[in-house]
């Protein structure tokens, strides 16, 4: 979340200068597990896969002609080496920068719940099949996020009313 803090902010301002709500659809792979080892040896590598992935398109952009060419059309963070940069980190380091949601439920509701305090954020779309990973993990990641982390950040109808 913190790599994205900056970007975030200067698009916030500019809607702000401009009258406009900012609306920021979050896109996250997620990975939940009650287990914090089991969740390791389930999703590290296919973590790393999602990430290679994510960069290799930028591989055929290596020319300055071609940076400059995106740049210049305001494309200029897929020349920046941002995404090369992705594929260096840790398992360790991309859970501790919150590149991907993974953790216990108690710990991902956390998360997305620091993220809705931020504001701006319109939608949280959550990437359950990347990397590589088994559709059964898929499937488990969904039905934990749906079972634990949903129920979070529902209201009231009490509360849905008042807020209306």
């Amino acid at each position: 979340m913190k790599v994205l803090e900056g970007p975030l902010n200067i698009y916030k301002k500019a809607c702000a200068e401009h009258g406009q709500e900012p609306d920021i659809v979050y896109i996250r792979p997620v990975y939940i597990d009650e287990d914090e080892k089991q969740i390791r040896k389930e999703v590290e590598q296919a973590l790393l896969n999602f990430l290679a992935f994510n960069a290799s398109p930028v591989e055929s952009i290596q020319t300055e002609e071609k940076k400059a060419e995106l740049r210049a059309k305001g494309y200029g963070f897929y020349a920046s080496g941002a995404l090369e940069s992705l594929t260096k980190l840790t398992y360790d380091e991309i859970v501790a920068q919150e590149i991907g949601f993974i953790g216990t439920p108690e710990k991902v509701a956390r998360q997305v719940r620091a993220l809705e305090e931020k504001g701006g954020i319109g939608e949280l779309a959550i990437v359950s099949n990347f990397g590589g990973l088994e559709h059964w993990k898929s499937i488990k990641i969904q039905h934990m996020f749906a079972k634990h982390v949903i129920p979070a950040f529902r209201r009231s109808g009490t509360e849905a009313r008042a807020a209306d």
